[in-house]
């Protein structure tokens, strides 16, 4: 979208009380000739918009009897307030204060020295190319199989690096002819680069680009080798068990015929016997440097182990496709990139980028594969429920399955599982 911000996902976490959703169903019920008792209020959540200064809960009201379901906006006076036009406000500030830069690279460069280089991601407008590939229909993904499916899958793949190529070119210019390296993407229309003030300045004038954010560097969202100790923890025979991953492999659903990348900064060990064996094989993205960790192994324990107690959920997938590039977006990019050519289905990042709970290019890019080449990416939450509570990027795309931690008290009822304390 030409528009997109990062002030589209600002939000609190407080839900409405009682005497907001009170406020909520005497509106519909006057606007629309409803009986209070008739309507009942479902989703809410607490808008803050940190630039207008405005802050109010919205609130979808279901008629039961009807089933038709409407929205509403009321702030803390009890007063019914616009949602769409303060968000249309509160994005027009955005845009006056920021213009194209991320808030976070807003901040960085009030307090760069001058002539200071600093790490950018620019997203690009695609100027009317388009990579999406079309969706099947069951019947004709059944007509193609596994092996047709991968055909696809891969000629998509080509014909979105010739589109991004196209789409980078012209920037990739303008960079080089001031003396500066940049990198594209194959599979988004990003470019890479590390540049000064001035030159951002004058990235951020161009049509062509849409948006400007900082570079980071992330890291893992547990550290494995800190949570061991003598009172015992939450095991992976629990965990399977709770997750019904038994049930699903006893009907012969194991995994087999797809490949599952773990992208992360770190590498899955190759010299475990349950990971690195027979069923399948380890691959790494960088072969020369490994930088074999223990989040990274224990993160394909829980997806393909084929331990004979402590098995993953998906033990008989093909091969485990270890990115282990670097803890940044330029470097997840790269896994990515190598884990799609490889022919990976499925995506998972138990890793975090920004942590700011405001949208980056990360969450564009990670919604942006989702979108474009059907793939499942998967993202942990993050571990700040006893912080900030922030969802950690690139956990905010839209189209990323986003999942939080429980406690399930190392058994496999569900009767006493609750969301773990430390989940954002």
């Amino acid at each position: 979208s030409s528009d997109w911000c990062s002030s589209d996902v600002v939000f609190g976490l407080s839900y409405a009380g009682e005497k907001e959703k009170e406020l909520m169903r005497n509106h519909i019920s006057k606007s629309k000739g409803i009986l209070p008792e008739n309507l009942e209020v479902g989703y809410q959540k607490l808008f803050r918009l940190p630039l207008t200064g405005h802050e109010y809960y919205f609130g979808k009201v279901t008629d039961k009897m009807g089933g038709k379901s409407y929205s509403v906006a009321v702030d803390a006076g009890g007063n019914v307030v616009d949602h769409e036009a303060l968000q249309a406000g509160e994005k027009a500030a955005y845009k006056a204060k920021y213009g194209k830069l991320n808030p976070s690279l807003h901040k960085t460069l009030e307090t760069a020295a001058p002539g200071e280089k600093v790490r950018v991601s620019l997203w690009l407008k695609m100027g009317g190319r388009t990579t999406e590939m079309p969706r099947l229909t069951r019947s004709e993904a059944e007509a193609l199989g596994k092996e047709g499916i991968r055909l696809k899958r891969k000629q998509q793949f080509e014909r979105a690096k010739e589109i991004h190529a196209e789409v980078h070119t012209p920037v990739l210019n303008f960079l080089s002819q001031r003396g500066f390296q940049a990198k594209g993407s194959d599979i988004a229309p990003l470019v890479f680069t590390e540049v000064p003030d001035h030159v951002i300045r004058e990235l951020a004038e161009r049509d062509d680009v849409d948006s400007i954010d900082l570079v980071v560097e992330g890291g893992p969202e547990a550290e494995i080798e800190k949570s061991i100790s003598p009172i015992g923890g939450p095991e992976a025979s629990s965990g399977r068990s709770t997750v019904k991953a038994n049930v699903v492999e006893a009907r012969g659903i194991t995994g087999d015929g797809y490949k599952v990348a773990v992208i992360e900064g770190d590498g899955v060990s190759d010299g475990n016997p349950y990971l690195n064996n027979a069923t399948h094989n380890v691959a790494f993205y960088d072969s020369v440097t490994k930088n074999i960790d223990a989040h990274a192994t224990a993160v394909a324990g829980f997806i393909a182990s084929t331990h004979g107690t402590h098995r993953g959920v998906a033990p008989g997938i093909d091969t485990i496709l270890s990115g282990n590039d670097d803890w940044t977006l330029t470097g997840y990019q790269n896994s990515v990139t190598w884990a799609n050519g490889q022919g990976a289905i499925a995506f998972n990042h138990s890793i975090y980028i920004e942590t700011d709970g405001v949208m980056h290019n990360s969450d564009r890019w990670a919604d942006y594969v989702v979108r474009n080449y059907i793939h499942a990416f998967i993202k942990s939450a993050g571990n700040r429920g006893e912080t900030d509570a922030n969802v950690t990027s690139p956990g905010l795309g839209y189209n990323v399955l986003t999942v939080g931690a429980i406690d399930d008290f190392d058994n496999a009822d569900w009767s006493d599982d609750r969301m773990a304390g430390l989940s954002s």
